[in-house]
């Protein structure tokens, strides 16, 4: 029941951040002396698909989140030179009437992105021989489980 004042207060989506080291002409310092031109991007929102509310008092909400255009996206880098990297931005803000008593959250999961090319699952399939390769990476994350009182 109170998910119903949550559901319309999170948004979820899929960024994409470039970082150009530049010599002059920016005004943000890096740690080396170079200036640093940095240029985040939406590339796609995430959408509620499910909320399950089979235990009382607890809700999870599942949300489905594109991870772009297929072969379009990729994380890279040359270093010190250029990058392209992806995070997932979580922001949970209170309703608007306590907005003005209550913190928002939000959090950047950093993640290694790679669209494939492949098209439809079991052609991945056979061009792998049976072995799924994923398009997104949480290297390092661990599943968080947030519950909402």
């Amino acid at each position: 029941m109170h998910n119903k004042l949550l559901i319309p207060n999170i948004d979820i989506q899929l960024i994409k951040k470039t970082t150009v080291w530049l010599k002059g002409g920016s005004n943000r310092m890096s740690s080396l002396g170079q200036y640093v031109s940095v240029r985040d991007m939406s590339i796609s929102k995430a959408c509620l698909c499910h909320v399950d509310e089979a235990r009382e008092g607890v809700s999870q909400l599942h949300y489905r989140l594109k991870a772009g255009a297929c072969g379009a996206e990729s994380s890279w880098e040359v270093s010190k030179v250029v990058s392209a990297s992806y995070h997932i931005q979580v922001v949970i803000k209170p309703p608007s009437m306590a907005s003005k008593f209550l913190p928002f959250y939000r959090r950047n999961i950093t993640v290694q992105l790679t669209t494939d090319h492949w098209g439809t699952w079991d052609t991945e399939m056979l061009a792998m021989d049976g072995l799924p390769v994923p398009a997104l990476g949480l290297a390092q994350e661990s599943r968080d489980v947030f519950s909402c009182i």
